[in-house]
């Protein structure tokens, strides 16, 4: 009898689950994310009164009205996986950062995804022969 090895999607699955905090509420399977800024990768700098110096989303220097607006809606949004359906979904949140934060995790999950099967690559070769 041989283990069933899980799909691509049901690994990635796992990793997402792994990212998140897994509230189950009757059928429904969902992986909460905290942390909306850091997955954004919003960063605002602010002189010793609070007004934003600076801003960055990404990398990519942002206007501070932007950055108060998104700031703002991260505070008070919430990201979920649904586990069953395979789809993030957003609560307070515009379609441009639902969609930037599901990103964003997908893109972190297939990293560690490959690392894990770079990893189990190397494990599994075989050591190379001594010369002589």
């Amino acid at each position: 009898m041989t283990a069933e090895i899980p799909t691509v999607e049901q690994q990635l699955d796992q990793i997402i689950s792994d990212m998140g905090t897994l509230e189950v509420r009757g059928s429904q399977r969902r992986i909460y994310f905290d942390n909306l800024e850091g997955w954004l990768e919003l960063d605002i700098e602010r002189d010793d009164s609070g007004n934003i110096v600076s801003a960055t989303r990404s990398g990519t220097l942002i206007i501070p009205s932007v950055a108060i607006l998104t700031e703002n809606q991260l505070k008070h949004a919430r990201l979920y996986y649904d586990l069953d359906e395979r789809v993030f979904r957003g609560q307070g949140l515009n379609s441009i950062n639902k969609s930037d934060l599901a990103a964003a995790i997908t893109r972190r999950a297939k990293e560690i995804l490959a690392e894990q099967a770079f990893g189990d690559q190397e494990s599994n070769e075989e050591p190379p022969e001594a010369n002589g």
